[in-house]
């Protein structure tokens, strides 16, 4: 009696993708940051800045002033009144100034990595 060979695996057979893991809390894709809220749903915040408001984001640096402070002033004063308006109306607070904060980050990055970094400057 002969032993019967397994049949070979075959390769091309389709492999089933696992679930998809959770989306990142924000990421930015081009010049978007894309945040995932609380309660609203995706949003999308532009990080094109103005020329106009971009001297007033370097400003900032000079200044002291507590996150809270510092987010309050931006949304007043530096992001673009569409973004600034999406962000206040985000039923979550804690996102509101998680993704004020993340935009900062984000538009520092975008303009070199110099501007958007709370903290002492090194000069």
């Amino acid at each position: 009696m002969t032993a019967r060979k397994a049949p070979a695996k075959d390769d091309t057979a389709p492999v089933k993708a696992g679930e998809p893991g959770p989306k990142p809390r924000h990421q930015v894709v081009e010049h978007t940051l894309k945040c995932q809220t609380t309660a609203d749903g995706e949003i999308s915040l532009s990080l094109l800045l103005p020329y106009a408001r971009m001297k007033v984001l370097m400003a900032i640096e000079e200044q002291e002033l507590s996150e809270i402070q510092m987010v309050d002033y931006m949304l007043q004063n530096v992001i673009p009144a569409p973004e600034a308006t999406t962000l206040m109306g985000l039923q979550d607070g804690g996102d509101t100034l998680s993704f004020a904060m993340a935009w900062l980050e984000a538009v520092g990055a975008r303009l070199g990595g110099q501007q958007g970094k709370s903290g002492p400057s090194s000069n």
